[in-house]
């Protein structure tokens, strides 16, 4: 009675087992229509109505971000995909955008004996690659792929080819190297997690060879104590350093005070610490990373007691924006952590609990990809 239920294919079907997709040309394990077209079927009683259809265009990758819109939750981190929440509550809906582009690619697969496909729609617009050829349909005026229109219209076949591959660059990994170092807080030291729980351990495992993490939190410290204890800090440095990521800040709220004083000063604080820290690794990158939000109604007593409360988590957003900006005046680069931790990811609504170190170790490693690539280009 109250529940969603979706009913779909992974893929179109197959004659091995009997299938057709007809009148669609292709079958599972190719990217015509036939391989990659499937039934959707919705049904919620009481939200959606009952006896509709859309013809709008959506994805696979559309379902998590629907879901977690429905359940009030934050989107998977990295999700491409779009929240169809009101797609589907609203089937007429104007506001949804079917000239998106969507990208396939698939790996070889000898089983099928099959091999590299590529795929990119935009809008009515198909461009297929097939192991050997390549096509350029209009799904709008030829929904079963008969007219291979890259005679007629060559421009639009290049264009969609160059993007085609452009998207497949951007979303192919670029995984950072080297040392990297951490100096932060109390998440950066993972306090009341395993340390092997926390997200510079994690980070260590995504890495794997690639990648050499050193954590060095300070629990409870702001960025004053870091300019104050520099002596203390700076041989934990390493001069080969190829990664500095400075994660500090929420402390200096709670010391300080809750106010755009302070979250100005953090800013010239932070400058001042990671140009100190570039003197003592002058080939590193440096990364300004600004402290997850806060989950207010998960604070605990001695949180609040210490100084955070209900309107935390808009000082830290403020923060962030100040970190931002200093690291686009100085040319370093920037990690947005704010909306990393959600409901269920602390342990007191202030600091990660594993599931949250995982989320901000999950995010860390795709921001450090995004950067790797610029620096590469």
């Amino acid at each position: 009675k109250d529940t969603l239920v979706i009913f779909m294919t992974d893929h179109g079907g197959t004659p091995v087992y009997g299938g057709s997709n007809r009148p669609l040309r292709g079958n599972k394990a190719t990217l015509f229509e036939g391989g990659i077209k499937v039934p959707c079927i919705f049904r919620w009683p009481g939200e959606i109505p009952a006896n509709t259809e859309t013809n709008a265009l959506t994805w696979a990758i559309d379902l998590a971000p629907t879901f977690c819109e429905i359940g009030n939750a934050r989107p998977p981190v990295g999700a491409h995909g779009k929240s169809m929440k009101e797609l589907i509550l609203s089937p007429d809906s104007k506001n949804w955008d079917n000239s998106r582009e969507l990208l396939w690619q698939t790996g070889s697969h000898a089983e099928l004996k099959r091999k590299g496909w590529i795929s990119l729609r935009q809008g009515d617009w198909k461009y297929l690659q097939t192991p050997n050829q390549e096509f350029l349909f209009n799904i709008g005026n030829d929904p079963c792929e008969a007219r291979n229109l890259i005679e007629r219209d060559s421009a639009k076949f290049e264009n969609l080819r160059n993007r085609a591959h452009e998207l497949i660059a951007e979303y192919q990994p670029a995984p950072p190297s080297g040392k990297l170092v951490i100096p932060g807080d109390s998440m950066t030291a993972a306090e009341g997690v395993p340390p092997e729980e926390g997200f510079p351990a994690l980070l260590n495992q995504i890495g794997g060879k690639s990648l050499g993490v050193i954590g060095q939190g300070r629990s409870g410290w702001p960025t004053t104590s870091y300019l104050k204890r520099m002596d203390e800090i700076l041989p934990e440095i390493p001069a080969d350093a190829n990664w500095i990521l400075l994660q500090l800040g929420a402390n200096d709220l709670r010391v300080h005070g809750q106010n755009d004083k302070t979250v100005q000063q953090t800013a010239k604080n932070m400058e001042s610490i990671l140009k100190i820290f570039q003197q003592k690794a002058p080939m590193a990158k440096l990364v300004l990373v600004s402290p997850p939000t806060m989950v207010p109604h998960e604070l605990s007593k001695r949180i609040r007691d210490a100084g955070f409360g209900d309107q935390s988590p808009t000082w830290l957003a403020n923060l962030a924006t100040a970190y931002e900006s200093t690291a686009k005046a100085n040319g370093w680069h920037f990690i947005n952590l704010h909306d990393t931790l959600a409901s269920g990811h602390t342990l007191d609504g202030a600091h990660a609990n594993d599931k949250g170190h995982r989320r901000i170790a999950t995010t860390l490693w795709q921001e450090l990809n995004r950067i790797q690539k610029e620096v590469q280009k």
